[in-house]
């Protein structure tokens, strides 16, 4: 489907604004219906695809978000409508769990890349807050190079403790959704 080559991902690559990574939230607890479920974006980020001359199944992937990029770019749910001081709080508490003055990056790296038809399997490390664990993410990838991937991941596996407020009646689930999606271009391309 790829021709062998270096592809690029991401809105820090020339032409690549609509690029997106996302992590989603959810609530949990007894309060639940409080909260508000979250779609975090992140501003600042690339991926960077080799395809050897093999073919995409030995491709190697290798992603860098910059976390003080996040931000809240929707809020749903709750008993009311996130306000502006709501979301400056909860960005507030997002970097203060994730630290992007000790640890401004995450990255993932491949270890290894299934392709069967438009479905895409990818295997890799996620190194997070000093912490790599692995994690899978699976999707589609177009013969136009558009991808789409998501992973659940558990917060508590990078000892992050999910946000929980009136005593643990209301919290953050620990399983987040990362899902990424855009074209991937020829590095090179524009």
């Amino acid at each position: 489907m790829l021709a062998a080559g270096e592809y690029l991902l991401g809105p820090e690559n020339p032409g690549h604004g609509s690029d997106q990574l996302a992590v989603r939230t959810s609530r949990a607890g007894v309060g639940a219906r409080v909260g508000h479920d979250l779609v975090i974006n992140a501003a600042q980020w690339s991926a960077r695809v080799t395809v050897p001359p093999s073919g995409p199944g030995d491709a190697t992937i290798a992603a860098t978000i910059q976390t003080g990029s996040l931000a809240i770019t929707q809020a749903t749910g709750g008993v009311k409508p996130m306000s502006a001081s709501d979301r400056r709080t909860t960005e507030k508490n997002m970097r203060g769990v994730l630290k992007p003055h000790s640890f401004p990056t995450a990255t993932f790296t491949s270890t290894s890349v299934a392709v069967d038809g438009n479905s895409l399997q990818v295997e890799g490390d996620l190194a997070l807050l000093g912490v790599s664990r692995p994690v899978a993410l699976t999707g589609t990838i177009e013969a136009s190079g558009q991808v789409e991937v998501s992973a659940g991941i558990r917060q508590s596996r990078w000892g992050i403790t999910p946000f929980s407020a009136f005593l643990g009646a209301l919290r953050l689930a620990d399983e987040v959704t990362i899902a990424i999606q855009g074209p991937l271009e020829p590095d090179g391309a524009r």
